[in-house]
């Protein structure tokens, strides 16, 4: 006769205790008990491993990977920045009067070289952004039951709108150092 398992040893009444027991040890590391509701299992930690359900470590690593996501994006931002097409915007940009956004936006659109840099800087970032977002839905996971909620932000993404101030306020900042200077 061949067994499926050392439950069939057992009589019938304990059998399911002792799928449950089993269960608990191999999932909980022995350090609580398996319970499971409504398709969501978690383990009702013993008093001596009060954060059992907290998987410290792997938080941890998706917390440096959302670190990396951040730093990528401030690289991504910055490089634009820096680019030979935003420097060519800035210089062809007049500074005999003071520029409000619109006009700004009207010089921005016209730039066909910045908006081509500008489309590599929205696909990085866009890339960036997928990665982090599924990090983050991970994290939300595994800390779901952990005392203490991971610390989770995003870096907000940078329309033409928010280059275009900061340009206005470059602008602005010239025109006064030529005042000051004349």
């Amino acid at each position: 006769m061949l067994h499926d398992g050392l439950q069939d040893v057992l009589p019938e009444f304990l059998r399911g205790r002792f799928v449950e027991a089993a269960l608990s040890y191999v999932a909980c590391n022995s350090e609580g008990e398996l319970l499971c509701h409504n398709n969501d299992c978690w383990c009702r930690c013993s008093a001596r491993f009060p954060e059992c359900n907290c998987p410290f470590a792997d938080i941890k690593v998706m917390e440096e990977n959302l670190k990396k996501s951040k730093e990528a994006w401030s690289s991504f931002n910055q490089e634009f920045m820096e680019s030979d097409e935003f420097k060519a915007f800035l210089k062809r940009l007049p500074t005999d009067r003071f520029l409000n956004v619109s006009t700004i936006f009207k010089f921005w659109s016209a730039d066909l070289p910045l908006q081509k840099r500008y489309a590599q800087l929205e696909s990085s970032t866009a890339l960036v952004l997928g990665k982090a977002q599924k990090v983050i839905r991970k994290l939300f996971t595994l800390s779901k039951r952990c005392p203490k909620q991971p610390h989770i932000s995003l870096p907000r993404e940078r329309y033409p709108s928010f280059f275009n101030t900061s340009i206005l306020y470059i602008v602005k900042v010239q025109m006064l150092l030529q005042l000051v200077q004349s």
